[in-house]
């Protein structure tokens, strides 16, 4: 091996090694629960002001899918705006599906279909519903996917995704269940090739039939609101509130089942890149510079790209708990350092100013956050034991240009 060689390999890892630090702030910091507690806060105070009634006795079985069907919007807009117009009508929907309606029943009280809108009563002020820019659009079929996945889950798994999940964990081995389930969501909601009910049911609840499909999806699906989806089932608050902790309840599934999802940190080597601009824009100013010095070449994609290149080096990134999907921490890092320009204080860069906002050295023990991780939305307190910024192993990694107008 030659010492460019050599040194691009410690500059990979050292690359690989921060972004699984910042990747652990951002699921298992103090802020991790506060999104969906806004978004339920959000939900109730909507409810209030036209039904004068709260609703706090949803189920995780409730938010679970109501988290899926959000994600079918989840493009093309402020996320903001989705998340905050659509999740209080979605969640009402799951909610009276779950505890009787039909399928049809909930899309028709709730999907005004010469407007285009869901809203959750005819007189609401135009500012409470919620238009898609391509709700009706006929290359993208959002109510059709949501009219699609309530109906596969009404026929075949009692209204509820975590047992849709549940039951693809239970086909084959442990060393793709969850690229299976991945497979599995694809099909439930979005692969356009199946549009008959019955016919993807069959599919689904045929073992050999799934695994035909499965062979042929698994090296092309590269999905991002399915892998932004699923990362949230596997790590996280949604996993230990709403998944963890409702397993009890589907004592029906064998041990096995359900010990693939009470251990899913083993497993999270499977989950892929939801691949963004912001990761890209990352990928292409400090990954590519990094990449291009190894020995083989990647997929420009960076989803893929990373998987290659985690699969060349599977051997040392599994000594090191690295997987490809902790690079999605570059969707929040791309947007408030690279894209703003911010180099003079990026972690990355070989500058004096981040040890300036460093306070290793003034912290009484564990009693302040992170300025750095703060500038991302992430609250961890300061641990100089565990951080590559303060022990200087993040610095020289990102060689941009931009830096010279500094």
């Amino acid at each position: 091996m030659t010492k460019i060689t050599l040194m691009t390999n410690q500059n990979l890892l050292r690359l690989w090694k921060f972004f699984k630090w910042v990747d652990n702030a951002r699921w298992n910091g103090e802020h991790k629960e506060r999104g969906i507690e806004e978004l339920l806060k959000y939900t109730n105070k909507m409810w209030e002001k036209y039904k004068n009634e709260e609703i706090d006795d949803f189920e995780s079985k409730h938010l679970v899918l109501s988290h899926w069907l959000m994600y079918i919007f989840d493009y093309q807009m402020p996320v903001e705006r989705v998340w905050e117009k659509c999740f209080p009508i979605m969640t009402r929907i799951v909610k009276e599906f779950q505890e009787g309606l039909s399928a049809d029943e909930v899309i028709k009280k709730y999907y005004n279909d010469e407007e285009g809108h869901f809203s959750i009563e005819k007189n609401v002020d135009n500012k409470d519903k919620f238009k898609h820019r391509f709700m009706k659009a006929k290359n993208h079929r959002l109510v059709e996917k949501v009219e699609r996945t309530l109906k596969i889950l009404e026929k075949s798994f009692n209204k509820d995704l975590i047992e849709f999940m549940l039951t693809v964990t239970s086909y084959g081995n442990e060393e793709n269940w969850v690229r299976k389930v991945a497979t599995g969501l694809y099909l439930l909601t979005y692969d356009n090739e199946y549009s008959d009910v019955d016919e993807i049911i069959d599919v689904l609840n045929n073992e050999e039939k799934f695994e035909r499909y499965f062979s042929r999806k698994k090296n092309n699906l590269w999905h991002k609101r399915l892998w932004s989806a699923l990362r949230d089932y596997l790590k996280g608050f949604i996993y230990e509130s709403y998944i963890l902790s409702s397993l009890e309840n589907y004592k029906h599934h064998s041990s096995k089942v359900l010990s693939r999802w009470r251990n899913a940190n083993k497993y999270l080597n499977q989950l892929e890149v939801p691949g963004d601009v912001w990761n890209e824009k990352f990928y292409e100013r400090v990954m590519k510079p990094i990449i291009e010095k190894l020995d083989k070449k990647y997929s420009k994609y960076p989803p893929k790209g990373i998987r290659e290149i985690y699969k060349d080096y599977n051997k040392i990134f599994k000594q090191h708990k690295f997987y490809p999907e902790q690079f999605d921490v570059t969707f929040d890092f791309a947007r408030i350092f690279c894209d703003k320009n911010l180099c003079y204080i990026c972690p990355l860069h070989n500058n004096k100013n981040i040890l300036k906002l460093c306070i290793s050295d003034i912290v009484s023990e564990s009693d302040k956050y992170c300025p750095i991780l703060a500038m991302l939305g992430y609250l961890q307190k300061c641990s100089p034991d565990n951080c590559p910024i303060y022990r200087g192993e993040s610095l020289n990694l990102c060689m941009s240009e931009k830096l010279a107008a500094y």
